[in-house]
């Protein structure tokens, strides 16, 4: 049986290895949109929530993007990415 500092520094290690490749495919996505190639967006939205809603809204916004993808995703469909980090903004 592993001991939970073994499982937590195999979660740390695997996430670290998900933001690398994360960050690689952010950067190749921002090129691709700074060439101004077909089919890429960029998204960028800067808001103010209040604290006792921040819950909520995460949890919108995570039902929203899930219906959108279920509603245009189709099994020989043209494969997309929407990759998305939301946090707090550097102050």
């Amino acid at each position: 049986m592993l001991d939970a500092s073994v499982l937590l520094a195999r979660d740390e290690e695997e996430r670290t290895y998900i933001m690398v490749e994360d960050t690689a495919r952010y950067f190749r996505l921002m090129k691709d949109w700074a060439d101004r190639q077909a089919n890429v967006v960029r998204i960028l939205e800067e808001l103010d929530i209040p604290i006792d809603r921040i819950d909520e809204a995460l949890t919108e916004l995570d039902e929203l993007l899930r219906g959108w993808a279920d509603r245009y995703h189709a099994e020989d469909g043209f494969p997309f990415i929407l990759q998305m980090i939301v946090g707090q903004k550097d102050l």
